[in-house]
């Protein structure tokens, strides 16, 4: 379904991608490209729902965060490109960093050990339980840099919640202006 607003004067195109009574994607198509932000109604919360007006008016709404996104992105996008690039290399390169795959690989190596009577279960499930903790800590230490690097480098009434900005600032974004 296509959907046309007007934000402050400029004509601004969007598709809804996808709508059910609880969830409801847009794409915004002009004058950005690229750009898709979502929305989702927690059965437990309402008894709305997407399928009415409330879903066309989400829509408008979801367009016009993606217009104001756009709007700012796209003339700054190779500074914030940059940037995040920066950020993900020192991430990577962090020391103490500890992802799911050394998590999984750790685990083996204990479940070896286990099986071949050089540890006993405690001793197993304590390993277990520090792996996880590792990869927590890691985890809160990597998302904590990446919303820091939101809180300096996008501006506060700029709408970022319904873009997957991550994925756009490491991937090329089609039709950029």
């Amino acid at each position: 379904m296509k959907i046309v607003i007007t934000v402050e004067g400029v004509e601004v195109e969007g598709t809804v991608l996808h709508r059910t009574s609880r969830d409801i994607v847009v794409e915004i198509t002009s004058p950005y490209q690229g750009l898709q932000g979502k929305s989702h109604l927690p059965y437990f919360m309402t008894t709305e729902n997407f399928s009415g007006p409330l879903g066309d008016e989400r829509a408008q709404t979801l367009l016009e965060d993606l217009y104001l996104c756009g709007r700012f992105l796209y003339p700054n996008l190779e500074s914030l490109r940059k940037k995040w690039a920066d950020l993900q290399q020192q991430l990577l390169s962090r020391p103490g960093r500890y992802t799911h795959e050394d998590l999984l690989r750790d685990r083996r190596a204990a479940r070896s050990k286990l099986r071949a009577g050089e540890t006993n279960q405690q001793e197993y499930g304590r390993a277990l339980k520090e792996f996880k903790l590792r990869e927590s800590k890691s985890w809160e230490a990597e998302h904590s840099a990446e919303l820091s690097f939101f809180r300096l480098n996008w501006p506060e009434k700029v709408p970022r919640h319904v873009v997957g900005l991550e994925e756009v600032l490491g991937a090329p974004i089609p039709g950029t202006p």
